[in-house]
């Protein structure tokens, strides 16, 4: 396993580094919404949008899929690759907005478990505030459950290849 050390000097994060300039010029602020799955996050995300400049929906998930998901061949170590590319489009998303405002709220919804915690330690660092949604454990397990059952009826899923753990 990689040190934080090794990690930081195998790892380019200058689109993460641009989103935190972002935050820090006071131009932006940052709502982060981190959920478990069926938890109401994306309730509370739509609640929020109501209130601030621009909403982004799960765009680590959304830059990850595009990049051929889990197993794609140039997977940098512990995701930085999607966690830098996904900074670069929520900064991308944010200029767009400061071209007609001064100062702009941003809602970033994402789901749990998403990235090793190197990377999580480091996206902590932007948002200014945060929303975590929680739900008890074996109602989400069960729900969980119900989902694949049924995405492996569908055919989309092979049985043989789903691990619990």
């Amino acid at each position: 396993m990689l040190s934080t050390q090794q990690f930081e000097n195998c790892s380019n994060f200058s689109q993460e580094l641009e989103l935190k300039q972002l935050v820090q010029s006071n131009r932006v602020s940052i709502v982060y919404i981190h959920g478990t799955a069926r938890s109401g996050s994306t309730i509370a995300e739509i609640v929020l949008t109501q209130l601030a400049d621009l909403a982004i929906h799960q765009p680590f998930r959304g830059v990850l899929q595009k990049a051929g998901g889990r197993f794609r061949i140039a997977k940098m170590n512990f995701d930085a690759d999607i966690y830098n590319s996904a900074c670069g489009l929520i900064v991308k998303q944010i200029n767009q907005h400061l071209q007609n405002k001064q100062k702009i709220i941003v809602i970033i919804k994402e789901l749990a478990g998403f990235f090793h915690p190197y990377i999580w330690q480091r996206w902590l660092e932007i948002p200014d505030k945060f929303l975590f949604t929680i739900r008890e454990p074996h109602i989400q397990y069960m729900s969980w459950l119900s989902a694949m059952t049924d995405k492996v009826f569908q055919g989309m899923v092979n049985y043989r290849k789903i691990s619990i753990l």
